[in-house]
């Protein structure tokens, strides 16, 4: 997977669309947003892209190590 920083680049939307095509694109924004951006072309073969990505194991453990998050058990007590 590759990552375009649009803090550093601008890249237009038919550049992200040709990388897409190769691979999955993770682009994150100034602000930290990330997005991921992929053709569509065949389910399967987006599953075992994404599956063999080092990348997007590396960056969904990052995201589950956060803190900051909300139990289910805190939310349900919170709307109680």
């Amino acid at each position: 997977m590759k990552t375009v920083e649009l803090a550093s680049e601008a890249p237009t939307l038919p550049e992200l669309i040709k990388l897409a095509n190769d691979e999955p694109v993770l682009i994150r924004t100034a602000t930290g947003e990330e997005f991921v951006l992929g053709a569509l072309d065949d389910f399967e073969r987006e599953v075992e892209l994404l599956r063999a990505s080092p990348q997007l194991a590396t960056l969904l453990s990052d995201r589950r190590a956060q803190r900051g998050t909300v139990s289910v058990a805190q939310l349900r007590a919170r709307l109680a």
